[in-house]
């Protein structure tokens, strides 16, 4: 009898870190997308086109 307790606390402990792991590797993947898209964001936005180029701005000339 008490080595099917410990092994349902294994199998249950296994299961549990699996299923925090999975989670995880979700978080890191949709962080790790909206890093992707904030950082393509925020190099447009430091690269402007040629025609919002400010007047009087010596990269201009």
């Amino acid at each position: 009898m008490e080595f099917l307790f410990i092994c349902f606390l294994l199998l249950s402990a296994f299961v549990l870190c699996g299923l925090c792991l999975l989670v995880i590797e979700y978080q890191n993947g949709r962080t790790r997308r909206l890093n992707q898209i904030w950082s393509d964001r925020m190099r447009s936005l430091a690269n402007p086109s040629p025609s919002v180029v400010q007047k009087g701005d010596p990269k201009a000339a």
